[in-house]
């Protein structure tokens, strides 16, 4: 959402090449807010620098649970890199994995599951 060098935008991460690839341009950060909100509490996505989204393709693994845990210990490991980084980090699984899933222009048989806002303490 507010990245120093690089254009607001979704972007994917290729793991291989260690490179981002824009795939949509613009200010998106309203698709990653999540609705309902509890009362009293601000949505960590709407003061963010940046929302990592953690998919899951359901046809690599035998059951839900696989690629649920796996997404689990991915996102626990990006929090814990936030620290050394001076930045924080929040888990979320409520928002709204139809939008998401239009957004990033998954297959169908992909989806999001955890979404991950990240920025500055």
């Amino acid at each position: 959402f507010n990245v120093t060098g690089i254009a607001q935008g979704v972007y994917l991460y290729d793991p291989a090449g260690h490179e981002l690839t824009l795939i949509t341009e613009g200010d998106t950060r309203d698709s990653f807010k999540r609705s309902p909100l509890p009362a009293g509490r601000t949505d960590p996505a709407a003061t963010a620098a940046a929302a990592i989204v953690i998919t899951a393709d359901t046809e690599k693994g035998s059951s839900s649970s696989n690629y649920l845990l796996e997404a689990g210990h991915v996102a626990q490991n990006i929090v814990l890199q936030c620290i050394p980084l001076d930045m924080g980090s929040v888990t979320t699984a409520s928002f709204s994995a139809d939008n998401l899933k239009k957004l990033l222009n998954l297959p169908d048989t992909e989806v999001p599951v955890y979404v991950l806002p990240v920025g500055k303490k």
